[in-house]
């Protein structure tokens, strides 16, 4: 249960607390693109800030870039190819 509530609690500060959801489809959008962002993208504390959805690790001679998760609610910070 307590892992439960820890994910309710993220999904809310992180996301829902900032958005105006107007109906079920949108709600499930939103959703949708945070649990993707969540398991790919986010760090997590408990697994020494990794992401649980292994990703390659980044080159770091790579520009540092920005993309926008949910129209600028979360920034995401990632090394891409110029």
């Amino acid at each position: 249960m307590p892992l439960l509530k820890r994910w309710v609690r993220s999904v809310r500060v992180e996301c829902l607390d900032h958005l105006l959801i107007l109906n079920e489809a949108h709600l499930r959008r939103v959703l949708e693109e945070y649990i993707i962002y969540f398991n790919s993208r986010r760090p997590h504390q408990g697994i020494l800030q990794d992401a649980p959805v292994d990703l390659d690790p980044p080159d770091l001679d790579l520009p540092i870039r920005c993309r926008k998760v949910l129209g600028g609610v979360i920034r995401d910070y990632y090394r891409a190819a110029a």
